[in-house]
């Protein structure tokens, strides 16, 4: 069994390649990376930004198991106003 942390434990300006090795240093073994509209891991992000984040956790030897996204949170599917539903779909 791995233990793991969420991106989200640390404070939410850290780059996940921080919060990463700081996850190994604690002694987790595996991390969740956050998405979100503007970070930790910004829908914005690039194919290279999140390739540097896969390299870096390789090299720290933390897997990254699993992805966690607050996106729901700002654009609701259950949303009464349809533009925001739509955004939500986006």
């Amino acid at each position: 069994m791995k233990t793991a942390i969420n991106q989200w434990a640390f404070p939410g300006d850290m780059p996940a390649t921080k919060a990463i090795t700081l996850a190994k240093q604690f002694g987790f073994d595996a991390f969740e990376v956050c998405v979100d509209m503007t970070g930790p891991v910004p829908l914005a992000a690039s194919e290279q930004d999140i390739v540097a984040i896969r390299r870096h956790a390789e090299a720290a030897g933390v897997a990254l198991t699993s992805v966690a996204s607050g996106v729901g949170w700002t654009l609701p599917m259950t949303s009464p106003d349809r533009q925001v539903r739509e955004r939500g779909k986006e």
